[in-house]
């Protein structure tokens, strides 16, 4: 059993690494960890995997606006 302890954040580590494209792809897995961690001290239950799915979202459209607005 101890070995899965080391498994799963292991897991999650190479995903993470693997969504990595730069600064603007940093900004929006911290964005959803935040926004994760928020959830997850305030509310019962497993809500944080949404509350942290849609700050990824959230932080992802900003970042993209942003993106237009420096290109216009």
């Amino acid at each position: 059993m101890i070995a899965m302890d080391f498994v799963f954040p292991a897991v999650f580590v190479i995903l993470i690494a693997g969504f990595w494209r730069g600064r603007r792809t940093g900004l929006i897995l911290i964005g959803s960890g935040a926004c994760a961690l928020i959830v997850h001290q305030f509310v019962p239950g497993v809500w944080y995997i949404l509350g942290g799915a849609l700050g990824g979202v959230a932080m992802a459209a900003l970042a993209s606006l942003r993106q237009q607005e420096v290109q216009a």
